[in-house]
């Protein structure tokens, strides 16, 4: 199948016009954002999140704003966006986190309001449908990932912006075209932000001054977000596709398996919405404003055990303080408690057990601390 078609294929799998294949899901948003905004323009950015969004808004010379995001399922807070609108951002990057759904509704009224652009980023929602739509169909730009290890199984990276606007189409269509190549570099270089911006973010859970040394590090790294996409990756794109409505269904039903099973005083579920796909099963531990200590726990526990698991993003706005949009953020104390469990098909019945059974220990042992 040639370029084309794909493309073709990712569009009407999310229901739009037009798709442009990239190298991976940051290009998508870069390339997006030089067809429609300029050099200085300000972009609302949520703060819980990947770190891509906001190292993406900078490496082209734009200037991200990072939103405060809901204590309760992590997403982009609509009153936080619509501050970040009246201080002139012309832009905001809607992020489905973890597959669920944000408020895109209400911020895409926002963003009609203040005559600003909308991204609706569904990189980590492929397969989430919105009032009967796709994640990725609304707003100017819709972006979907293919990376390694998010939803769409058996893929190994590549991304797409999707529109309905033939004229944006035309635009990044010709800046997609000017894309280089994928570096022999970039794998390292991009393997080595990661670990830099990991050690980072551990090394700042106990001790969140720390936090703000990202910004000394990361311009070494903002060069690896743009380039085109390999052929390698095209050819399983296209099967990963058509696996995407089986692969929702088994996420959802191991993250049931999880809610129905896990079931603590010190532990609270993010709720699934109806037609949400489940990226990773998250859960908040407390006692609130604990720092996240006792998720830490439970995380090493698992990990030593073979299990995967990780701490939620840490909040970007700690990381990059610079890109702040105010003082008091509501998400902080809830994302340095939450822990994501994986719905892979890594997580059969006897992982799922035995995750859960390690998750209780841990948690008893601190209820017996606390005695």
């Amino acid at each position: 199948m040639g370029f084309e078609e794909l493309e073709a294929q990712v569009a009407n799998t999310f229901e739009r016009r037009h798709a442009v294949l990239t190298g991976r899901g940051a290009t998508a948003i870069a390339i997006t954002l030089r067809a429609l905004l300029k050099a200085g323009d300000k972009v609302a950015v949520p703060s819980i999140c990947c770190l891509s969004p906001v190292n993406v808004v900078s490496s082209i010379g734009m200037h991200p704003v990072i939103c405060d995001c809901s204590p309760v399922d992590f997403n982009i807070s609509p009153d936080s966006v619509k501050s970040a609108l009246e201080s002139g951002c012309r832009a905001v990057i809607a992020v489905h986190l973890f597959g669920k759904p944000c408020r895109i509704r209400e911020i895409e009224t926002l963003c009609r309001e203040y005559d600003a652009f909308l991204i609706d980023d569904a990189c980590q929602a492929a397969g989430t449908v919105i009032d009967g739509r796709p994640a990725g169909s609304f707003g100017d730009a819709g972006i979907v990932s293919f990376g390694s290890g998010k939803i769409i199984p058996d893929v190994i990276g590549g991304g797409a912006v999707l529109t309905d606007d033939e004229s944006l189409y035309k635009d990044i269509v010709k800046i997609a075209s000017s894309l280089p190549e994928k570096s022999v570099d970039f794998d390292r270089k991009a393997l080595l932000h990661r670990d830099i911006a990991t050690a980072i973010q551990n090394a700042s859970r106990p001790r969140p001054s720390l936090a703000s040394s990202y910004e000394s590090v990361r311009n070494e790294f903002i060069d690896i977000f743009e380039h085109k996409l390999i052929a390698e990756a095209a050819e399983r794109i296209y099967g990963g596709i058509l696996s995407i409505p089986a692969e929702c269904r088994a996420r959802r039903e191991r993250s049931l398996k999880y809610r129905n099973a896990l079931r603590h005083p010190l532990i609270a579920h993010v709720p699934v919405d109806d037609g949400q796909v489940v990226f990773r099963h998250t859960i908040t531990i407390g006692p609130e404003g604990d720092g996240g200590r006792n998720a830490r726990r439970v995380v090493d526990e698992l990990r030593r055990n073979g299990i995967h698991a990780s701490q939620h993003y840490f909040p970007t706005h700690l990381l990059m303080p610079g890109f702040a949009l105010h003082d008091g953020y509501k998400c902080t104390d809830a994302a340095l408690g939450a822990v994501n469990l994986w719905v892979d098909s890594c997580a059969d019945d006897d992982y799922i057990d035995r995750s859960i059974r390690i998750v209780e220990d841990v948690l008893f042992e601190v209820m017996e601390e606390a005695k």
